[in-house]
């Protein structure tokens, strides 16, 4: 996989329709939010975030 190719990352299918998209977000988004709640995972500070990816880009 080619890391600069912002489509191989997102795993990106352009077949497939906005809407299910959306739908599949919003199942992420509840799986993590989920997660967060009963402390299986932490989060990380977007500063962090921001520094780590900086370092990875650089």
């Amino acid at each position: 996989m080619n890391p600069k190719n912002p489509l191989e990352i997102a795993g990106a299918d352009l077949r497939v329709r906005p809407d299910e998209i959306e739908e599949d977000w919003l199942i992420e988004a509840r799986r993590r939010a989920r997660e967060l709640d009963e402390g299986i995972v932490q989060p990380i500070p977007a500063d962090e975030v921001r520094k780590k990816t900086r370092t990875f880009l650089a």
